[in-house]
């Protein structure tokens, strides 16, 4: 979580000699959180699971060019709106107060107050306020969430969706545990401007480098002008959990391009380098059985003629070519390399004479009966790796001039995602 380590309370922590000193810093901040957290005592509580937007009645994916630059805003319950709006400037707030309560709660347990005689009974009340703090955190999070399909624009929850499946197609599974997209109304600043962000929620996710980051977010903004309709979106990413509308919105993408490209070029800063982009197989299986080699019932391997296919399918995107049984490891090999080549005539891969950004890859994969399959992938390198590497390379050259820790440089990298 973001920490504002120059707010009044921080200092005052921060600065405590004596249990007196600490006592009156934590004080005020136990105020306003007992204050809060009464606000929120009528609360019902609401359930604690994410809502995908992929379940969304009526949300879709958004396939053309550019993105809506217009809403309709009479379909938004504005009221709902302004109720999240108004949430979320109590939860910017209350996230500091959580931050600065949990400083206080290391230093009372820390050498510089072992000597304290009632240390264990103020860790106890400062360790009850934290936890009713996370407990009204949780419940304003829920207020903030859109109640009805209604409450979030289409052209919003569209765009989010392909977010989403974008994240899903490019980033290997053995990297994460999830990913799941919650949206929330946020705060503006403004009379007359309405804003959705939707978390995309990369559980336990590993980075090229080892990092671990227990919550990982792309975060898609859309800013509705609620007197005209028009609508700006923006993307961003965040290694530390932080309130809805309280860091930068990243860069505005206007088109679904440049959407993926910054969620490519974001993924690099961050240090997720070994994801690639796979190419749509958009041939039909009827198609390639009847056109190509791979329809064939025997094909020549050397200067011997064996049976090695029967069967193929094209589904989600890939090719998946069944192999004859009884192959031995030697011929299931050869059949592997005739099929590879055979996929990269098959799908007009570097065949037009000039570099191609694609490429096919095949592995071995067994099916539901034992059978075995050749998977077919066409892919290409992300096109913001390259960008992101030297991005990257730029920032740890200043970061070991500077001397700059960890913290600073992941703060560093933050403020240019926006």
């Amino acid at each position: 979580m973001a920490i504002n380590y120059n707010s009044q309370n921080m200092q005052a922590i921060r600065n405590a000699r004596t249990a007196a000193e600490l006592s009156r810093a934590v004080a005020a901040i136990t105020t306003s959180v007992s204050a809060t957290s009464r606000m929120y005592s009528i609360l019902e509580s609401t359930s604690a699971k994410a809502i995908v937007l992929d379940d969304f009645r009526g949300s879709r994916a958004v396939t053309s060019f550019k993105l809506p630059s217009i809403v309709d805003v009479g379909a938004i319950d504005l009221d709902a709106v302004k109720a999240g709006a108004d949430q979320s400037k109590k939860l910017g707030a209350l996230n500091q107060s959580i931050a600065e309560l949990s400083v206080a709660y290391q230093i009372i347990n820390s050498a510089l107050f072992s000597n304290f005689k009632n240390k264990d009974a103020a860790a106890k009340a400062l360790n009850a306020v934290l936890t009713e703090a996370l407990s009204t955190q949780k419940r304003i999070m829920n207020a903030m969430r859109p109640k009805k399909d209604g409450d979030v624009p289409q052209e919003h929850s569209g765009i989010a969706a392909t977010v989403s499946q974008y994240l899903k197609k490019v980033l290997p599974k053995e990297q994460y545990t999830s990913i799941k997209s919650q949206t929330y109304t946020a705060d503006t600043n403004s009379a007359n401007s309405a804003v959705f962000q939707t978390f995309t929620m990369i559980k336990d996710f590993v980075n090229t480098d080892g990092v671990h980051y227990s919550n990982y977010n792309a975060v898609f903004t859309t800013v509705v002008d609620t007197d005209t309709g028009d609508a700006k979106h923006y993307i961003t990413t965040l290694v530390d959990d932080q309130a809805p509308g309280t860091f930068p919105f990243g860069s505005e993408v206007p088109t679904i391009a440049r959407l993926k490209s910054s969620i490519n070029n974001l993924l690099a800063v961050d240090g997720f380098l070994n994801y690639s982009d796979r190419r749509p197989i958009s041939a039909t299986t009827k198609s390639l059985r009847e056109s190509t080699a791979l329809g064939l019932e025997r094909h020549k391997v050397g200067d011997v003629e064996m049976d090695l296919v029967d069967g193929i399918r094209v589904q989600n995107d890939k090719l998946y070519v069944r192999l004859v049984p009884g192959l031995s490891p030697k011929e299931q090999d050869q059949a592997v390399s005739e099929v590879l080549q055979i996929s990269k005539i098959a799908l007009g891969i570097g065949m037009k004479g000039k570099s191609d950004p694609y490429t096919v890859t095949c592995k071995v994969a067994k099916g539901r009966q034992g059978r075995t399959w050749i998977e077919v992938t066409s892919i290409a390198k992300g096109s913001g790796v390259n960008k992101g590497l030297l991005t990257v390379s730029r920032l740890n050259k200043v970061g070991e001039l500077l001397n700059l820790s960890d913290a600073q440089m992941r703060a560093v990298k933050q403020g240019l995602k926006g």
